[in-house]
């Protein structure tokens, strides 16, 4: 099925949705995984910012039950001796992605927060099902809070952050972080999150069939990490259906106009309002999901980071 160019995009999304029909790219649902992260990696090389620099990077390793995972330390220019520290866990589906695809991003949250982030590359599916990224995502903000000092950051300002798939694990872990009663979290920062693998509402109807994750795309993720389906109303699996939203830390809330997910971060954003935590909600209305990484050609990108660093430094103040 051919991608579809809704009527309210605006113009640059407009220009980029028209490439994209004239360049008509495989879809990555008719690929195998090892295909589609190639795919992935290509792709976005046309349309990402080229990375800036940062005062320092360290690739490193998390230890969890399951064994080591790897991670990057961002560390931004200007000098400070103890820096607040913020996870971010990068999107994907849970199948695509990983530490380079998100090293342009992540260097420049680090540079306009004025704080480490520690990019995690969490195990991935087919290989690795759910729930082995939530369990990632849990073990390495916990180990994070552990390792603070050691990695230059203050264990007492910490949060997390992510982008689609990443969004579903930084709200995991924000809500593991409460039910186990510490790390505190001064802030969760939740880009286009998937929250609802089950969602049937009206972005999911109004944008199947738009670039970048149409319906049969999200089908495609969501049957490489949840299997047969019959998990995905599981707390750990649909953070956004989680009943007790309470002491959750601080939210901002960024999503798509012309995203399939759009309503799901919506309804969470009300929902923890409504749970009486401090929660920021925008929507960019004429863009698509994924824009985040879309610098070179969507504006949005720029405008969305800055406040998602400002967030984070209000936070950590």
């Amino acid at each position: 099925m051919p991608y579809r160019i809704p009527g309210e995009a605006d113009a640059p999304t407009r220009a980029l949705l028209e490439w994209v029909e004239e360049s008509d790219p495989p879809p990555l649902h008719g690929m195998s995984p090892q295909e589609a992260r190639r795919a992935f990696d290509e792709r976005r090389e046309r349309v990402e910012l080229a990375p800036e620099p940062v005062a320092e990077t360290r690739d490193l390793a998390i230890d969890t039950a399951a064994g080591p995972i790897p991670a990057r330390l961002y560390t931004p220019t200007g000098g400070a001796a103890l820096r607040p520290l913020a996870l971010y866990f990068h999107g994907g589906g849970f199948v695509i992605g990983n530490l380079e695809s998100h090293d342009s991003l992540c260097r420049r949250l680090a540079n306009r927060a004025g704080c480490l982030v520690l990019s995690v590359d969490y195990r991935l599916a087919p290989e690795h099902p759910y729930p082995a990224a939530a369990d990632d995502a849990a073990a390495a903000l916990e180990w994070a809070a552990a390792n603070a000092a050691a990695l230059g950051g203050d264990a007492a300002r910490l949060a997390v952050a992510g982008d689609s798939a990443g969004g579903n694990l930084a709200a995991l872990a924000a809500q593991h972080a409460r039910d186990a009663g510490a790390p505190a979290l001064r802030a969760q920062i939740l880009i286009y999150p998937a929250l609802d693998p089950g969602a049937r509402n009206e972005s999911t109807a109004a944008f199947a069939d738009v670039f970048p994750i149409d319906k049969a795309t999200i089908a495609w993720f969501y049957k490489h990490y949840y299997g047969d389906g019959a998990r995905i109303g599981e707390p750990r699996a649909a953070p956004g259906l989680a009943e007790n939203l309470s002491g959750l830390a601080p939210a901002t809330i960024l999503t798509a106009g012309l995203d399939p997910l759009r309503d799901e971060g919506a309804a969470y954003a009300e929902r923890l309002s409504r749970a009486g935590v401090p929660t920021a909600y925008r929507c960019f209305e004429g863009t698509v999901h994924g824009f985040m990484g879309m610098g070179k050609v969507l504006p949005h990108a720029e405008e969305a980071l800055a406040q998602a660093a400002e967030a984070l430094r209000q936070a950590f103040a």
